[in-house]
């Protein structure tokens, strides 16, 4: 059934000499009223940051669109320009013998010395999660080896994630730790805060509920902008609040991503809408 809303639009001001539209919604034959939570703005060409005809300004948005060249500025400013996000611990011995993918070479190596590697935080889920196991661990060291496994949907976007940004090793525990072999499990497990505290970047997947889920913008993400023309400007909406996505995700439900979350020097946030960057 289709309902006729009456909208209001208002001006707000977000920011000096500035405007941005948002609108108020009266309820058919009630007296209750609804706000949108978007804002209306000029939308950015060529997905820029801010033209030199509008200061403040909305990005596209579109549905399936991984911007690398976009997040790999941001890791560049961060690099150059955060000395907090720079100044990583120092490589510890105990972390001789870990394993990490290696994207370019689709296989399981042992953690070069000093090496630069991304960490995954993601959900499991109620799914035949792919192990790494006593019996794989020569089968999968071989060049190319992983390119033969079928590999869950968010671990598979992981390492496409890693390879559109340049970042060469992946670290996954369900691949990188030997999941049946009760020493190694709890050598790791008792190293988890080092790892992500290491990592050059944790990757976290805040979308769906199982890792066959896959990471929203290499795979399809929902469309949730609306634009239009206005007087010869393109507008369009401003996404709502990615926090509240956030917390209701299935993977801040989990015990151990206060852990990842907080030791990362580095997230890049996927939710089911948007790509959040925090350093």
């Amino acid at each position: 059934m289709t309902r006729e809303w009456d909208a209001i639009g208002t001006l707000k001001r977000p920011a000096r000499n500035e405007f941005a539209l948002s609108f108020t919604f009266e309820v058919p034959k009630t007296s209750k009223t609804v706000i949108s939570p978007y804002f209306v703005l000029p939308i950015a060409l060529h997905r820029t940051s801010v033209s030199k005809r509008y200061r403040l300004e909305a990005r596209r948005v579109l549905s399936t669109n991984f911007n690398g060249e976009l997040i790999r500025s941001w890791l560049a400013i961060c690099d150059s320009s955060h000395v907090d996000c720079t100044s990583r611990p120092r490589w510890e011995k105990k972390f001789v013998g870990f394993r990490v993918i290696d994207v370019e070479k689709h296989c399981i190596v042992r953690m070069p010395r000093e090496c630069r590697y991304t960490a995954l935080s993601y959900v499991w889920g109620k799914v035949d999660q792919l192990k790494l196991s006593l019996a794989k661990i020569f089968d999968w060291k071989d060049p190319g080896s992983l390119l033969d496994v079928q590999l869950p949907a968010t671990i598979r976007d992981a390492i496409s994630v890693c390879q559109l940004l340049g970042l060469r090793y992946l670290w996954v525990d369900s691949l990188c730790i030997v999941q049946d072999s009760p020493a190694e499990v709890t050598s790791q497990t008792q190293n988890m805060d080092a790892i992500y505290r290491m990592a050059y970047l944790t990757i976290i997947v805040a979308a769906g509920d199982d890792s066959n889920h896959g990471i929203p913008s290499i795979q399809s993400r929902e469309a949730v902008q609306y634009i239009g023309q206005a007087q010869g400007v393109q507008i369009g909406t401003t996404l709502a609040l990615g926090r509240n996505e956030i917390l209701s995700s299935t993977w801040n439900s989990r015990a151990w991503t206060l852990q990842e979350y907080a030791l990362s020097h580095r997230r890049l946030i996927f939710t089911s809408r948007q790509i959040f960057y925090s350093c």
